[in-house]
């Protein structure tokens, strides 16, 4: 057992313990309090359920979003285009898949290349090219990147194959899909809160 899943389950019986001793406070029958303690235990195994199963989830909320036309991302149905709704942030944000594994990018033109968040690098299992690291531009000054080299980066039916990419530390949990993407376009758009993508 790692040292997150330790803290995990201490934190878990912490809470199970509160949630007990709050109710045998409260002196009420014990046919009452093991009917609230179910009902905690079987929100917890909800929690514990939605949280084992979020990509599935999120995947389901973005069919059901997409079918509404709710969803920020929808391509169209000849398959020529991605169109792309601009969140409350004021950004164009992609639903991509990096070798096959989902992640939310933002667009961003001002970027030269497509840069991955060390932490999303870790849970998507890329790794980094060996040899010295490289500095790039950013609006916070320059950072130290370390080269990524991305089989194959999807955007509905939008492939890039082999797509250059850097990571690094100091990125946060931003993810970004830069002009390298786009570059590889037929075309791409912006008119009004939309940006669509041709492949």
């Amino acid at each position: 057992m790692g040292t997150d899943q330790t803290a995990q389950l201490v934190q878990t019986a912490l809470v199970m313990i509160l949630v007990v001793s709050a109710l045998l406070s409260r002196r009420l029958a014990w046919r009452q309090v093991l009917r609230m303690a179910l009902a905690w235990l079987a929100i917890f195994a909800l929690l514990l359920f939605a949280v084992a199963q979020r990509d599935q989830l999120v995947s389901a909320v973005h069919g059901l979003s997409a079918r509404m036309g709710l969803a920020e991302q929808q391509a169209s149905a000849d398959g020529r285009e991605v169109v792309l709704r601009r969140a409350t942030d004021g950004h164009f944000w992609a639903e991509a898949r990096i070798n096959d594994r989902p992640l939310r990018m933002m667009i961003d033109s001002g970027a030269s290349i497509t840069a991955i968040s060390e932490q999303a690098r870790l849970q998507l299992g890329l790794t980094s090219q060996s040899g010295f690291g490289a500095f790039v531009e950013t609006a916070n000054g320059p950072v130290k990147v370390d080269r990524l080299r991305l089989r194959e980066l999807a955007v509905e039916q939008i492939v890039a194959r082999d797509l250059a990419a850097v990571t690094s530390p100091n990125f946060g949990n931003t993810n970004v899909l830069g002009m390298n993407f786009l570059d590889g376009l037929q075309s791409w758009t912006v008119s009004g809160d939309r940006m669509t993508l041709r492949p």
